[in-house]
């Protein structure tokens, strides 16, 4: 049997008490990182109605836009100018619905970001996992051909054999 001095004794005392420290600050700093966490998530606000929210074109809306969503998720949408890459119009779709806006003719690539619950046009849904952003990887082009104006049906809804390639974007892309 091996024999432990006084000096030792004290010293594991004095790793039992420094562990023992730790192991309390360990269960308290969940609590206050969530604090921290929460306390950068800002706040949820009311939901804006359905429909075109910005028109940054200048120019009228002429050309049918139809969106069906699937429920668990609003979807705020961009339609990007295709030659500039500026934003040119804003759509928010409450999750499960299908809306039907008009937009003004152009070519323009979609960006969409999701998520469950709306934190304002700066925040979207959210920090990190709370916004899921997209991109398609199709120009869409509004324009009138033999006397009609031609317009665009999509379906935000995961499908096998869907006609729409998109792919995960940052949200500094977005």
């Amino acid at each position: 049997m091996s024999r432990i001095t006084k000096a030792a004794r004290t010293g594991l005392i004095r790793a039992c008490m420094y562990l023992c420290m730790i192991g309390s600050a360990t269960v308290i700093q969940p609590a206050f990182a969530q604090a921290t966490l929460d306390a950068q998530i800002p706040p949820p606000i009311a939901r804006p109605a359905a429909g075109v929210i910005e028109n940054r074109t200048g120019r009228s809306p002429e050309a049918p836009f139809e969106i069906i969503t699937s429920s668990g998720a609003d979807y705020y949408l961009k339609l990007v100018d295709s030659r500039t890459g500026l934003d040119a119009i804003t759509v928010y779709v409450r999750g499960g619905q299908r809306i039907e806006v008009t937009v003004p003719l152009g070519s323009y690539r979609l960006r969409y970001a999701a998520g469950e619950i709306w934190r304002g046009a700066s925040h979207l849904f959210g920090p990190g996992e709370m916004t899921m952003y997209n991109e398609t990887g199709s120009i869409f082009n509004f324009d009138i051909s033999g006397g009609y104006v031609n317009g665009y049906t999509v379906e935000l809804i995961r499908q096998v054999g869907g006609n729409m390639d998109t792919r995960r974007i940052n949200p500094s892309q977005f």
